[in-house]
């Protein structure tokens, strides 16, 4: 176990604030990012991303594909109003959902991806160049590019400071880091005691606005802008979902059930049917996610509230 400072001002301990599974997070008083301090080491965090359980949520065939793709539209419509083309790299590209998607609008992508499983279907199913390795200054060699990008990874890194510098390098002059975080560091601290789960040490620190414009001034960017979508309108949502959840498959259902007593399909055409219908409703479930988060999130329920924000900066 590692104790550390806050990572931005170099001399903050910090206040405990969190806590879970004996880990500890600490807020710093100067720039209110949240850290766990002690920590595991560079090891013991790297094994997290390459055993099973990491593979079941980051499984390129996992059920929530559909709003996947919303999201990855959604990202590169953004990212196409700073930069429509260029060679890209992801960091911790999952199941190549982004990739995909931006194979399709016209960019080169690359991807480093630690779990053997999406490495694996990033390579040789998606023919993306892909390395299974952490990401540092060695990566790809001597390739440098246009965009960098990266989705709910800054919280997972155990030196965020070392990896910016190490982006800032292998982009090109006019490079530009896009990527999307929460905003749980800059919440008021009476708020963080509503939540039940923070993934200790899974995620390691936790930034917001402040935090994030610290970060990327000390690693040699400038901030263009930052995208913020409240998740409280997603976080209601999910309160009740369990009674829409029921009313959808009612609906769904009912022209399926009735049919089967006012016909004598086959059992094979029975099971077809309701898995057709299972789909529909999963598909309804994940776009109201998706709207929820990042069209009505977009507009409302902003102040104090847990967000999910797209950041884009250029290499100075």
């Amino acid at each position: 176990m590692q104790t550390i400072n806050c990572i931005l001002c170099e001399s903050n301990a910090g206040y405990p604030i969190i806590s879970e599974d004996l880990y500890i997070g600490r807020k710093c008083t100067i720039c209110d990012l949240i850290f766990v301090s002690p920590r595991p080491t560079l090891e013991a965090i790297i094994s997290i991303y390459k055993n099973d359980k990491s593979a079941i949520y980051s499984n390129p065939y996992s059920s929530n594909t559909f709003y996947k793709l919303l999201h990855s539209k959604h990202t590169i419509q953004l990212l196409s109003n700073y930069s429509p083309t260029g060679s890209i790299l992801d960091i911790g590209a999952g199941g190549g959902n982004f990739l995909k998607q931006a194979v399709s609008s016209g960019y080169d992508p690359f991807a480093i991806e630690l779990n053997k499983n999406n490495a694996d279907y990033i390579s040789k199913q998606l023919n993306i160049p892909c390395e299974q390795r952490p990401f540092d200054l060695n990566s790809f060699q001597n390739i440098s590019f246009d965009i960098v990008y990266h989705c709910n990874l800054l919280s997972h890194l155990y030196d965020p400071v070392k990896t910016f510098l190490s982006i800032n390098s292998k982009l090109n002059d006019t490079g530009l880091l896009f990527f999307e975080t929460g905003n749980l560091g800059g919440l008021p601290d009476n708020l963080l005691n509503k939540f039940d789960k923070f993934d200790l040490p899974d995620h390691l620190f936790f930034f917001g606005n402040k935090s994030i414009e610290l970060l990327l001034n000390k690693t040699g960017f400038k901030l263009i802008n930052i995208a913020t979508y409240s998740l409280a309108p997603n976080i209601e949502y999910r309160y009740f979902k369990a009674n829409i959840k029921s009313l959808v498959r009612h609906i769904l259902h009912t022209t399926t059930i009735s049919k089967y007593h006012s016909n004598n399909n086959s059992n094979q055409e029975q099971i077809s049917d309701l898995n057709i219908s299972k789909i529909r409703t999963r598909y309804i479930y994940q776009y109201i996610d998706f709207i929820l988060t990042y069209k009505i999130g977009s507009y409302l329920f902003k102040k104090d509230r847990p967000q999910t924000m797209i950041v884009v900066a250029k290499k100075l």
